[in-house]
C-alpha cells in the first residue's frame, strides 16, 4: 500500500533503517498504471531504506527511473534474496553485483530495461559471489547483455531468461551453471 505514503518524511518516519530485527520486506504500490503524484516513488523508496541486516527484500511494481541509492551502493551486506518486480520504469540496473550475500535474484517485467552492461556488474573484480539462481522474466526491450572483464557468477547454477524477444547477445557463463 505504498500508494498511501503521501509525503517522503512519511516514509522516513518509518526509521526502516534502524530496525535491526527485520529479515524479510515487502514493499508494493497497488497498481503500475497509475499517475504518478507530486511525491515519486523514487523519493518515497529511498527514505524507506532498510537496516543492512536484511536478508530478503521484495519491490513490486515501483514506478522510479532508478534504484534508490541504498540499493546502488550495496547498503544491504547481508542480502540474499531480491525480486524486483513489475517496475517498469526502472531504465538502468543498479549495481547488484556488489552485493556479497546475494544468492537469488528474481527480476520480473522491468519493460525499459534495453541493456545490461558493466553498470549491472559494480566496480569490484569479482561480482556476484554468492549469487546462484539468476532470472530474467518478461523484459521486452532487451537487446543486448554485455560481457565484463572479471569472471562474474562463480556460484551460479541456474539461470533463466524468459520472455525476451529482442534479446540477441548473452555473456558466456561459468561452468557451474547446471540448469
Amino acid at each position: 500500500g505504498l500508494d498511501n505514503v503521501l509525503s517522503k518524511d512519511e516514509a522516513t518516519k518509518t526509521d526502516m533503517k534502524r530496525k535491526e530485527n527485520l529479515r524479510a520486506l515487502r514493499l508494493e504500490w497497488r497498481s503500475a498504471s497509475r499517475i504518478l503524484t507530486p511525491v515519486t516513488d523514487y523519493e518515497v523508496l529511498e527514505n524507506l531504506q532498510p537496516h543492512q541486516n536484511l536478508k530478503e527484500l521484495h519491490i513490486v511494481r515501483y514506478l522510479g527511473a532508478t534504484a534508490p541509492s541504498w540499493l546502488q551502493y550495496a547498503a544491504l551486506r547481508e542480502l540474499q534474496s531480491l525480486h524486483l518486480v513489475n517496475c517498469r520504469s526502472l531504465g538502468v540496473l543498479p549495481p547488484l553485483g556488489l552485493l556479497p550475500s546475494l544468492q537469488q535474484l528474481h527480476m520480473k517485467e522491468l519493460c525499459t530495461v534495453k541493456r545490461i552492461g558493466h553498470e549491472f556488474y559494480g566496480t569490484v573484480d569479482l561480482s556476484f559471489p554468492s549469487l546462484k539462481v539468476l532470472v530474467f522474466d518478461d523484459f521486452p526491450s532487451l537487446v543486448e547483455w554485455s560481457e565484463v572483464r572479471a569472471d562474474p557468477f562463480p556460484c551460479l547454477q541456474k539461470l533463466e531468461i524468459v520472455d525476451c524477444p529482442q534479446l540477441i547477445q548473452v555473456p558466456a557463463f561459468p561452468p557451474s551453471v547446471s540448469e
